[in-house]
Order: C-alpha cells, then structure tokens, then sequence
C-alpha cells in the first residue's frame, strides 16, 4: 500500500525543499506538516492536499496520482 506520509516526504525531497519550506510555501503550520510526514495523521482534508500540492508546485490531479489515487491498479489508502 501506498503511505501518504512517505509519498509527501518523497515528493518534497525530490524538490528539494526542507519541511519548513514546504509548510511555508504551503501556508500551513510548520508542526502540521512534520506530523503528516511522520504519519501522525491518517486522513487528510482536502484543503490540506490542495495546500501541499501547491507548496511542491505540482497540480492537484498529479499529487493524487502520486499518492495513489488516480491509478485503479494501486491500493488506495484513505484520506
């Protein structure tokens, strides 16, 4: 199964961006953030997807197909 937390840190990384980064171009808390990457959350809101797709300046389409959520072939995991 696909984890949301490890696709969000793949992601960032891949971008090179710090978690401060990430929340500040995200306009989200930095202790938000580090906790939905060390998978403290197991549901997002939209909102929240909509904030991180922006701060790693991918679309909203791409980011959920990077976690698994526009491929049927995957295990989807719940938001």
């Amino acid at each position: 199964m696909n984890n949301i937390n490890q696709t969000i840190k793949r992601l960032r990384e891949a971008s090179g961006l710090t978690i401060s980064e990430l929340a500040r171009r995200s306009n989200l808390k930095l202790p938000h953030v580090s906790r939905i990457e060390s998978g403290q959350y197991k549901t997002l809101t939209l909102p929240t997807v909509r904030a991180l797709s922006d701060g790693l300046g991918i679309s909203l389409s791409r980011f959920l197909e990077e976690l698994g959520f526009l491929n049927d072939r995957v295990n989807k995991p719940s938001f």
